[in-house]
């Protein structure tokens, strides 16, 4: 009896392994990308090569583009906190400090946003962190959706129904007569 195929990856779950990898070393650039194992696989996961695709480098451009978009998507307090462990912004930090900074260091740039240690922030925000980044990136790159806090497409602009209006109230204040002697658009009233 022939066997069944295992079930494929869930590419959430890859995304996220792959996430997990670069925690190691950070993603301040599209070079980075290219330069290691979890980052060229995330390449190929985003920007899968094609015909047409570009180079690696071109693709890891267009990776690195979209890991950047996701990150800004996800909002504060999560928005700077992962910019910090994957390092993706070094040139904000003063220059005495642009070097690469360790796992640690890190960490603790992503704990002064939500005002814990960097053993807190390894404990209980780090893998939420990295799983909401890649449940992004999935439906960015593979569902074509620009992110996951969609808005209506097309708002209403309908007014509300007439019973919500109230029914009774003053006149608009044109209707109001003018006290006498008083000059009322430009006219002079007796």
């Amino acid at each position: 009896m022939p066997q069944p195929d295992p079930p494929a990856a869930d590419p959430v779950d890859l995304l996220d392994g792959l996430l997990h990898e670069l925690l190691a070393y950070g993603v301040s650039h599209a070079a980075d990308l290219v330069a290691t194992d979890p980052g060229q696989a995330l390449t190929d996961l985003l920007c899968p090569p094609a015909q047409g695709a570009g180079s690696r480098h071109d693709r890891a451009i267009r990776a690195h583009r979209v890991l950047v978009a996701a990150v800004a998507a996800l909002g504060r307090p999560a928005t700077p906190a992962l910019e910090a462990l994957l390092d993706l912004h070094p040139a904000a930090r003063p220059v005495s400090r642009r070097a690469p900074l360790t796992r640690t260091e890190r960490r603790e740039q992503a704990g002064t946003y939500y005002r814990v240690t960097s053993e807190t922030v390894r404990r209980h925000h780090e893998d939420r962190l990295i799983h909401r980044l890649a449940v992004e990136l999935y439906q960015r790159a593979h569902l074509g959706e620009a992110t996951t806090h969609a808005t209506d497409p097309q708002p209403d602009h309908t007014p509300p129904p007439a019973d919500r209006f109230p029914t009774a109230g003053p006149p608009p204040p044109s209707q109001y007569p003018a006290p006498a002697g008083e000059r009322v658009a430009g006219v002079d009233r007796p």
